[in-house]
Order: C-alpha cells, then sequence, then structure tokens
C-alpha cells in the first residue's frame, strides 16, 4: 500500500521498502549502542543497518574522552529509502 505521509517508507511506483541507515562504526577506544525511540535496544540487521529514528549512543573506554555528540539518530525523508545519522561521529580522545 502507498503511503504519502508515512516518513517510514519509501515509495517508488508499487516499490516500497523502509528507511533504514548503515549502521555507524564503534569510534577506537570506544564504543556504541542503538536504541530506538522508546529505549529499547536495536540489533544492526544481517546488512549493517539499522531502521530511521534509532538512536546511536556513544562512550569511551576508561582513560579516553569523547569528543563530538554523544548521541546520533537516523534520520531520511521517502525521496530514498538510504537514511543517514544527523551530526557527526565522535571520537575518543587520550585524557591527559
Amino acid at each position: 500500500m502507498y503511503n504519502h505521509a508515512c516518513s517510514f517508507i519509501f515509495c517508488f511506483g508499487v516499490f516500497c521498502a523502509a528507511i533504514t541507515c548503515p549502521a555507524p562504526s564503534e569510534p577506537a577506544n570506544g564504543g556504541i549502542s542503538f536504541t530506538d525511540n522508546t529505549g529499547l535496544t536495536v540489533t544492526p540487521d544481517g546488512t549493517n543497518r539499522v531502521p530511521i529514528g534509532t538512536v546511536a549512543s556513544y562512550e569511551c573506554t576508561d582513560g579516553f574522552s569523547r569528543v563530538g555528540e554523544m548521541t546520533r539518530t537516523c534520520t531520511g525523508d521517502s525521496s530514498s529509502s538510504d537514511g543517514i545519522f544527523d551530526g557527526v561521529e565522535p571520537v575518543c580522545s587520550r585524557k591527559l
């Protein structure tokens, strides 16, 4: 079914697909976790993609501090099935 109002679906003619983002990589000396808008854990699928609205949360290992965003969100619109994470990937820098 074609739904112009749904921002979670990309449709081209009769073809429709969920909007997903490639999962960002873990920063060196850090980790990343994914949750949905209710706080439930999201696991990237077999192609390492996550659904629109997924929040990526970054943390750094002991002795390192995060430089940049603490969280980023998978965003997109109905013009493509490829979403993108907002903001810039953070890095973990050694504490001085």
